[in-house]
C-alpha cells in the first residue's frame, strides 16, 4: 500500500480477503502480505482522493421504472463506512486503511479462539458487514460500521484465547475514530496516511509473540436475508462468501453492467 502512494500515486479500492495473500520469505520468520488483483485501482491526487469516479452503474428495477444507484468499488463486506453511507463519495486512501481493518477485524471474530457462541457471532458478523438495504433507489449499508467505529459494539463484550489480536483491533480501530466519538466521517490524521500504521504494525510484531495454528472452523448459521456478502459490487455473477459456507444468489431485481 505504501510502495502503490509512494512510487505511483495509487490506491487499491478493492481491499478484501480475497486480494491479499502471505508470503513466507527466505529468512525472515514473519510472512509478507501483498494486494493482488488491482483492476480497479486508480491513480490519486495530493490529498490521496481518487482521480477518476466509476461510470458504472448498479439498475435497481422497482415495477416499471429503473432508478440508477452510483456504483461502488470494491467488496461490500470490508468498504468502508463513508464509501458505504455517502451518496457520490470519493474513495480515498483512508478507505484503503480502514477496509484492511476490517479483514483483520472479519478474520479474527471469524476463525480466532473467542468466548462468543456461533449464533450471536453470525448474527453480529451480519450486521457488521453484510447488512444492505434498498431505500430511496440508493443500495445502503454502513450501519454496523458506525456503530463499531463510535462505541466498538461486536468486539467489546468479545474475549480472545490469545490478548494481543484484541490489542491491534482496539488500537487500529482508535486510529480511525476515538472511542465514543460520533463524528464517524471525520478522517484522522493517522489514516491519511499508511506510514503510522506501518509503524505500530512492525513494532507491534517485534514486540508480541502470536499463536500460530489457532483457526477455529465454526459452522454458522445461515443469514435469514440476501446480502451482498463478500461479492464485489463489480461482480456479475453470484455472491460467494470466503468462508466457502454459503453460495448465495444476487436479487433478482439487480443487475450489474
Amino acid at each position: 500500500m505504501i510502495d502503490a502512494r509512494n512510487k505511483d500515486d495509487r490506491i487499491h479500492r478493492d481491499i478484501s480477503l480475497d486480494n491479499i495473500i502471505l508470503v513466507r520469505e527466505p529468512g525472515n520468520p514473519i510472512r509478507r502480505g501483498y494486494l493482488i488483483d488491482w483492476e480497479v485501482s486508480c491513480k490519486v491526487d495530493a490529498d490521496g482522493r481518487a482521480c477518476d469516479v466509476a461510470e458504472r452503474q448498479v439498475l435497481f428495477h422497482c415495477g416499471q421504472c429503473a432508478n440508477h444507484l452510483t456504483c461502488l468499488q470494491g467488496t461490500w463486506r470490508y468498504m468502508s463506512y463513508n464509501v458505504l453511507d455517502k451518496e457520490d463519495v470519493v474513495h480515498s486512501l483512508s478507505d484503503d486503511m480502514e477496509s484492511l481493518l476490517y479483514v483483520v477485524l472479519y478474520c479474527s471474530l471469524r476463525w480466532l479462539p473467542h468466548d462468543e457462541d456461533e449464533k450471536s457471532l453470525g448474527a453480529h458478523l451480519h450486521a457488521l458487514f453484510d447488512y444492505s438495504e434498498f431505500l430511496v433507489g440508493r443500495l445502503l449499508g454502513g450501519n454496523g460500521k458506525y456503530l463499531f467505529l463510535s462505541t466498538r459494539r461486536y468486539l467489546e463484550h468479545i474475549t480472545f484465547a490469545h490478548p494481543p489480536i484484541k490489542e491491534w483491533l482496539d488500537t487500529v480501530a482508535e486510529y480511525r475514530c476515538v472511542r465514543d466519538s460520533f463524528n464517524v466521517s471525520a478522517i484522522p490524521q493517522k489514516v491519511v496516511h499508511p506510514k503510522h500504521l506501518d509503524a505500530f504494525w512492525a513494532e507491534f510484531l517485534a514486540s508480541h509473540t502470536l499463536e500460530a495454528k489457532d483457526r477455529i472452523e465454526r459452522v454458522l448459521p445461515a443469514s435469514s436475508s440476501l446480502s451482498y456478502s463478500n461479492s464485489s459490487v463489480r461482480s456479475t455473477s453470484s455472491v460467494v462468501s470466503s468462508d466457502t459456507q454459503d453460495i448465495q444468489k444476487v436479487p433478482a431485481n439487480v443487475m450489474v453492467p
